[in-house]
């Protein structure tokens, strides 16, 4: 149908005019290697360290249980979160994920010491 042609043809010029005909900056060659040392310094020494590592771990280790113990029993939300929480996933999940994702780190830690228990962390978390 005409419709369902004219709506091709807008995709396609949408796709078009978000990818560039030409590169409109780059690196020189002499910088691309530059970048590259810099990035495989950065993963050995930042982002893999084992520190890091541990750091990224107690973090997971944390959210995760968090998430466990309100899905499992949301009384231990603030009443206001509690309050608010759909019934039905996948909004459920979404809420409480929500709620996580807003807590800084010493209240994550704080809030994952009431409601799970003790957890072992890095020095300096």
């Amino acid at each position: 149908s005409r419709c369902h042609l004219l709506g091709v043809m807008i995709e396609i010029g949408v796709h078009e005019r978000l990818q560039p005909a030409f590169l409109l900056a780059h690196f020189s060659d002499a910088m691309r290697e530059e970048e590259r040392g810099l990035k495989a310094f950065m993963y050995a020494n930042l982002y893999h360290h084992p520190e890091q590592m541990a750091a990224a771990d107690a973090a997971h280790r944390m959210v995760a249980g968090l998430f466990a113990a309100y899905a499992d029993d949301p009384r231990l939300m603030p009443a206001e979160w509690r309050d608010a929480l759909p019934a039905e996933d996948p909004w459920r999940s979404r809420h409480i994920a929500d709620f996580i994702a807003g807590m800084t780190d010493r209240y994550a830690i704080s809030r994952y010491r009431e409601v799970v228990g003790e957890i072992d962390l890095p020095e300096g978390f």
